[in-house]
């Protein structure tokens, strides 16, 4: 059973230590569930530009992530070729490569969607029909 306590964290009138007896409050816990995320808000006419720019540069992101593991895959495997045998860096050099490139297109590839969706809009949809339109029109 909690007690009241006193000293030099407080006095003895009506700390709450666990028991509801002692007539203090239980420490409130906030609200339960999860935040809500804030809505990004956009100034009128801006709302695509900007939708563009983030999904581009989150494809810049992804792409210079595989860069980076591309390069790390190269280099493990470069060590390991350098420690096999006596020139073995050289010698393999060109399968270092070829590994650290695949491993990095290996990362890369979900940057080309991102581009993809991020030039995939109403406005690029609706340009690009009247640029067909136009086309089949000049037979």
């Amino acid at each position: 059973m909690g007690t009241h306590t006193s000293g030099p964290k407080g006095s003895a009138s009506g700390q709450y230590s666990g028991d509801q007896t002692g007539g203090g409050s239980p420490p409130d816990k906030g609200k339960k569930g999860k935040k809500k995320d804030k809505k990004t808000r956009y100034s009128s006419g801006t709302k695509g530009a900007q939708k563009f720019e983030k999904r581009i540069s989150e494809a810049a992101h992804t792409v210079t992530g595989a860069v980076d593991t591309g390069v790390g895959e190269y280099l493990d495997s470069r060590k390991k070729s350098s420690k096999k045998r006596k020139d073995g860096a050289v010698v393999e050099s060109y399968v270092n490569i070829a590994k650290g490139i695949s491993e990095g297109i290996e990362d890369a590839s979900p940057a080309l969607t991102d581009v993809a969706k991020a030039i995939n809009s109403k406005r690029t949809r609706k340009v690009l029909r009247g640029f067909m339109k136009t086309i089949t029109m000049s037979r």
